[in-house]
């Protein structure tokens, strides 16, 4: 899941600003540490009661989403 956050974005950046996919893929490369880091105390985290899970923000991501979905014009499908 932490992968698909990062490579998600970083393909559509490729896509939409035209930016060169070897430089974007090494970039990707460089991050891998913080992936597998990011990824590894997600891991921890999972362990706990849903209640301690720091997910401050998941309620507005989720909001958004569902502004975007009802939005007149979007800028992708979803």
């Amino acid at each position: 899941m932490v992968y698909g956050a990062v490579s998600g974005p970083a393909s559509a950046a490729v896509r939409l600003l035209g930016l060169n996919p070897l430089a974007v893929t090494a970039l990707l490369a460089r991050l891998s540490p913080d992936v597998e880091a990011t990824a590894d105390a997600a891991t921890v985290l999972s362990e706990r009661p849903p209640a301690d899970l720091p997910a401050l923000t998941g309620p507005r991501l989720d909001l958004l989403a569902e502004r975007h979905r009802a939005a007149e014009i979007r800028m992708f499908a979803s």
